[in-house]
């Protein structure tokens, strides 16, 4: 990466193959990354620790991301850690509802290594200038 790096990421996705695989992609870049596999897990996580970045897959069993989107921004802890959507589902309607809630970014599933780390640099960036 060239831009900023987050150091902890929380990687929220119901699907285990691709959250191992996020991690093996974030890990090298220096990244500590914990995982969550559902909603209600993840906005635990994320109020029991400091994440840098999340991503934030929208179809997690127990709270999908949307509303896990809103419970970091409603929260002073989370209100300003970037958020990047991510999902398999057709981003038409994604991209325009995601940054209305507070979103920094939309990736459609599948995507490269080099996608995702251009997205979280565009991210972070959006992020460090919008909050």
């Amino acid at each position: 990466m060239t831009g900023p790096k987050p150091n902890r990421v929380l990687v929220a996705d119901d699907d285990p193959s691709f959250r191992e695989l996020l991690a093996a992609w974030l890990e090298p870049d220096g990244a500590q990354v914990t995982t969550a596999s559902d909603g209600v897990e993840a906005c635990e996580l994320a109020d029991a620790g400091a994440f840098d970045m999340v991503l934030l897959d929208l179809l997690l069993p127990r709270r999908d991301g949307y509303a896990v989107l809103l419970h970091l921004r409603a929260r002073p802890a989370t209100r300003d850690v970037p958020v990047l959507l991510v999902s398999g589902e057709p981003p038409a309607d994604h991209a325009a509802i995601g940054p209305a809630l507070g979103a920094d970014g939309f990736l459609a599933k599948p995507f490269t290594r080099a996608e995702l780390r251009a997205a979280i640099e565009a991210a972070a960036a959006r992020a460090g200038g919008a909050r």
